[in-house]
């Protein structure tokens, strides 16, 4: 038996992965098992506000755009803002002391 090749490396894949397809036990569950929720995500996360007409972006500053997008669509805005105001508040205290 040849131990190379694509069909191989499929078979191999599928072994080694196959307690994470399990479908019948995630549908019973609710759970979504096909692609569309991250595709809908992707597209409104990234598509909608990156590929804005005549928008230009650079890697850091995308990322950071990114980043805040997902916190105020995923509702944990409020609660990141705090976490970092939180730490803001500590330094200027560290260096007013």
């Amino acid at each position: 038996m040849v131990k190379d090749g694509p069909i191989h490396e499929a078979i191999t894949y599928l072994t080694n992965h196959a307690h994470r397809m399990n479908y019948a036990g995630a549908r019973a569950k609710g759970l979504p098992i096909g692609s569309g929720t991250v595709e809908a995500t992707c597209k409104s996360l990234i598509g909608v506000r990156m590929k804005r007409a005549g928008s230009r972006w650079k890697q850091d500053s995308g990322d950071h755009v990114i980043k805040l997008r997902a916190l105020a669509l995923s509702h944990q805005w409020d609660a990141a803002m705090t976490r970092f105001f939180a730490t803001q508040r500590t330094a200027v205290r560290a260096l007013a002391a």
